[in-house]
């Protein structure tokens, strides 16, 4: 998907019975959609304009994000602030990421998160863990793969 039709998706998940002119009203003033568009601008940059978008995103919102994260349409970002997600990560469609989410590196892996699925505040992620379609992550969640230490 482009730039447009992502940021579309999430304008129209974040107020689906609003007209068109409220939905304009409404991206330019909610600071969620304003993060989203951001986020949006970072998957689809290629080279310095990645970089520039990024620093916006860190600078207005405390969000970083990796080169070559994706995420499906329909993302809602209710309080933007705190947000890490690492340059592998592949999240699905209409996904709910409430503010201080890690979703991060464990050995060379990256989370997969599915559709429809919800993470509460302060939850972290990391590592070859994949995120069914649908779940919900409790708040101060800490998930990541059990590494077999006796095979080190």
């Amino acid at each position: 998907m482009n730039f447009i039709s992502l940021f579309y998706s999430d304008v129209q998940a974040a107020y689906p019975t609003q007209s068109h002119i409220n939905k304009l009203i409404r991206a330019i003033t909610n600071s969620s959609l304003h993060a989203c568009f951001l986020v949006r601008l970072c998957q689809v940059s290629p080279g310095w304009f990645f970089f520039l978008f990024r620093r916006l995103l860190i600078a207005f919102h405390g969000i970083d994000v990796g080169k070559g994260f994706t995420i499906g349409s329909g993302l809602s970002l209710p309080h933007p602030v705190g947000v890490v997600i690492g340059g592998g990560c592949r999240v699905g469609c209409n996904c709910t990421i409430f503010q201080s989410v890690t979703l991060g590196v464990a050995h060379g892996k990256y989370p997969k998160i599915g559709n429809d699925v919800i993470i509460y505040p302060n939850s972290v992620i990391v590592g070859d863990i994949e995120i069914p379609d649908g779940k919900r992550v409790r708040a101060l969640s800490f998930l990541a793969p059990i590494r077999n230490e006796s095979a080190h």
